[in-house]
């Protein structure tokens, strides 16, 4: 038997190296978890910001298809003006086709003010979207992580127990020893071939 003094140095120290592993996974764990809740909370913000964005868009439309409808309506009173002063009447066949032209132009570009601005503001949604998934699946990485670390802390705390443990007794005694030759078995199986010292 050894001295009672370093056994309980070496059992101390074993368990302190322990416990700083458990602790340093568990810390860990706490780290990744913060940065998966910032690594979210950024995503979402961006997505806000993107969503706000479409919002804008359409606003920006409609303000564009407004304009196109009052360019529209000027146009057309401007085609009669000129039509009425010529000597020529609005129901001349070329005032009419070009006031159907003037009137078509029109709401094409009416038409066209809303999908782009549709476009736009979908294209924003899709960025919202795709930015808080991609910040979701970030974050449960990390979360991931966290866990794992926790898990590996865990492994080592148990593992320098073991090891420490198994160095006391190979150093100080306390448990039977096997060389091989002598068969030991386990759950009805044969571990392997051992022999007693």
């Amino acid at each position: 038997m050894g001295d009672p003094v370093t056994i309980g140095l070496a059992v101390g120290g074993t368990v302190l190296s322990a416990v700083g592993q458990y602790q340093q996974g568990k810390a860990q764990q706490k780290l990744m978890n913060y940065q998966a809740q910032q690594t979210q909370n950024i995503a979402n913000a961006q997505a806000a910001q993107l969503e706000y964005k479409a919002g804008q868009e359409r606003a920006a439309a409609q303000q564009r298809m407004i304009e196109a409808g009052r360019q529209k309506r000027m146009a057309l009173s401007r085609a009669q003006a000129l039509a009425a002063s010529s000597g020529g009447g609005s129901l001349d066949p070329s005032v009419i086709n070009l006031l159907g032209d003037l009137d078509a132009q029109g709401e094409y570009n009416k038409g066209t003010a809303y999908y782009e601005g549709e476009e736009a503001a979908k294209g924003a949604e899709y960025d919202a979207a795709l930015t808080r998934s991609q910040g979701t699946a970030q974050a449960n990485i990390d979360r991931f992580s966290g866990r794992m670390y926790k898990q590996a802390g865990m492994i080592g705390a148990t593992t320098t127990l073991m090891s420490g443990g198994s160095s006391l007794l190979d150093k100080y005694g306390g448990g039977t020893r096997f060389d091989e030759g002598y068969t030991v078995n386990r759950y009805g199986q044969t571990v392997g071939t051992y022999r007693r010292r």
